[in-house]
């Protein structure tokens, strides 16, 4: 009987009006400032925004895009006549010889890169495509599951 009575309740609450059945969310559009606009357009230099990131203050970016692009200057000059497998190796000594020079567990900006030397995995590689996309090697990060 008690399976019967519980039967006929569980029936009358599935067939009840279900106040959620007919719910729609609405569409809405997503506020963005000119500033994220810009960024997603690709506006922005990605060096810009890694540094924007990192907690530069704007008027000191064009310092760290002159840097950046004597970087990149002296790194052309060096890997001009190599294959390009030997020109990859070869940016990455090149980046260890002039800017990573510490391994520091948490350190993911760009701009301590920079400033300090200091890296990690996410920091490192992060810089590394930056710089091969700018010299014009197609480059993707990949997610390793043991890394």
């Amino acid at each position: 009987m008690k399976k019967i009575v519980f039967l006929l309740c569980f029936l009358a609450l599935r067939l009840s009006a279900n106040p959620y059945q007919d719910f729609q969310p609405e569409a809405f559009q997503l506020q963005i400032s000119p500033f994220e606009k810009e960024v997603l357009d690709g506006t922005i230099p990605f060096f810009h925004q890694a540094l924007i990131v990192s907690g530069i203050q704007f008027s000191d970016i064009p310092k760290y895009q002159k840097e950046y692009e004597t970087l990149l200057k002296d790194i052309s000059k060096e890997i001009k006549n190599l294959t390009p497998y030997q020109q990859a190796d070869k940016v990455l000594k090149i980046l260890h010889e002039k800017k990573l020079k510490r391994y520091e567990a948490g350190q993911t900006e760009i701009l301590t890169l920079f400033d300090k030397g200091l890296f990690n995995c996410v920091s490192s590689s992060l810089f590394y495509n930056m710089v091969m996309t700018d010299l014009g090697f197609p480059t993707r990060g990949v997610l390793l599951p043991d890394h």
